[in-house]
């Protein structure tokens, strides 16, 4: 049967489930108010999504410069001079290296998930997916697990204004509700036997084994523990079973539910064999409800399993801010540390003298300051840093420039350079020949 409904009945999420738990390999299109989004799946995974609307140009400059990868400006030039040569806009890209190959996969990727972001706070609309053995998408391109997308949509959804949904926290404890629903797990494939009703939730094995575990007594962090399906699977289970009504939360003035016992038979005389194997009995059953970790004590024990990561993660970035302190030291290792230092910011303004240059040769003078060689993409912005942390500032003349400090003083080592006697550079040396017959063309090999 075709996999086909309304979103007012059926959630988005749902049916992109559905999709990944079938390994299903063809197009799920899902038709909204101003658009159609048309989603492709390869064995159960997202390989590519396309929009009838958006210009595909447009989206993938926009995720390109959001990157970092390339200025909006440089992709429009670039764009531009793609359309006389019938080759397509992305290998294009490649071809004239504006682009590694891997960067462009990763970016498509991002694309695919921006749109598919966009379709899912969809409210309204009309879904149907066309089944085939195989699609169109882009080779090299590592799919999209419905899981991962799900999972990264829904921590960034959360935060957006006038969100109502139901985000599951690991110091409470949930519930089952009486939800009059029918609850079946998702089948290995659909037939004429098994269609989409509204009255039916269709569950993953995931949120069945988390549903089956919550007695509200049990804080959520303990059932993810327990689960054996880590945090991130509990909790996305757990807010799926949310949004679809079947479990709640439990109250913070609501008794705390009990579980249910066998009621205990009466005492009656027994040999010493039969009072061990009581007792034993009585023991054991003690152990079967394991007693709650208290939220004060979850809250420490995770700060402690983070606490290396976050010491790790804090030496890292003061190496890569300033990785001198760290190489070297030991007071007697100051010359080590200048000296290193002086090769770095060595380093930096011989990159910016060839972005000056390179923008000299383009505009006929130097920058008026770096943010030109920032904005035309010529100098990274590591580069006009030095590596002490001060802004380098760029002076120039007409034909000639210097780097000073932000403060106004001239940097240690500093660069004072200029296009004197260089002929590729200096108009001077071509002056006579000006007033003659114009600016000679010189070509070099």
């Amino acid at each position: 049967m075709a996999l086909e409904g309304d979103l007012a009945l059926f959630r988005l999420p749902d049916i992109l489930q559905i999709i990944a738990q079938q390994r299903k390999t063809g197009i799920l299109t899902v038709q909204g108010k101003s658009d159609i989004l048309a989603v492709s799946f390869q064995v159960g995974e997202i390989v590519a999504a396309d929009a009838l609307n958006q210009s595909f140009d447009e989206l993938l400059g926009e995720v390109l410069a959001r990157r970092g990868s390339l200025s909006r400006e440089r992709f429009a030039e670039l764009a531009e001079r793609q359309h006389g040569t019938g080759e397509r806009l992305v290998d294009y890209l490649v071809d004239i290296r504006a682009i590694g190959r891997d960067e462009l996969l990763e970016s498509l990727r991002d694309l695919t998930y921006r749109l598919l972001l966009e379709v899912l706070r969809w409210r309204e609309g009309q879904f149907k997916f066309y089944g085939g053995e195989e699609v169109a998408y882009e080779e090299g391109i590592r799919p999209l697990r419905v899981e991962d997308v799900l999972m990264r949509a829904l921590r960034e959804l959360a935060n957006e204004p006038g969100r109502v949904d139901a985000v599951p926290h690991g110091f409470l404890t949930y519930l089952p509700t009486a939800d009059g629903r029918a609850i079946r797990s998702i089948p290995n494939g659909f037939d004429e036997s098994t269609p989409l009703e509204p009255e039916v939730a269709w569950i993953t094995s995931d949120e069945r084994a988390i549903l089956e575990r919550l007695d509200g007594r049990t804080v959520a962090e303990a059932v993810a523990r327990n689960s054996g399906l880590g945090e991130d699977r509990t909790f996305y289970a757990l807010y799926r079973l949310l949004q679809a009504g079947l479990v709640r939360p439990v109250g913070d003035r609501e008794a705390p539910a009990e579980p249910s016992r066998r009621p205990a038979a009466l005492p009656r005389p027994a040999g010493r064999v039969e009072a061990l194997r009581v007792e034993r009995e009585v023991v054991e059953a003690a152990h079967l409800a394991p007693a709650t970790p208290h939220p004060l004590a979850l809250a420490l024990a995770r700060a402690a399993r983070l606490l290396p990561f976050a010491l790790a993660a804090v030496l890292a970035f003061v190496i890569a801010r300033s990785p001198a302190p760290v190489l070297f030291p030991a007071p007697a290792a100051d010359g080590g540390r200048e000296a290193y230092e002086r090769l770095r910011r060595l380093e930096r303004f011989g990159l910016i003298d060839q972005a000056a240059r390179t923008f000299h040769l383009l505009e006929g003078r130097y920058p008026v300051g770096i943010e030109e060689l920032l904005a035309r993409d010529l100098l990274s912005r590591r580069a006009s840093v030095d590596p002490r942390g001060s802004e380098l500032v760029l002076r120039s003349e007409v034909d000639a420039y210097q780097i000073v400090l932000s403060s106004g003083a001239a940097s240690p080592s500093g660069l004072r350079e200029g296009v004197f006697g260089n002929f590729l550079l200096d108009h001077r040396l071509f002056s006579g020949l000006e007033e003659e017959g114009g600016v000679p063309l010189v070509l070099v090999d």
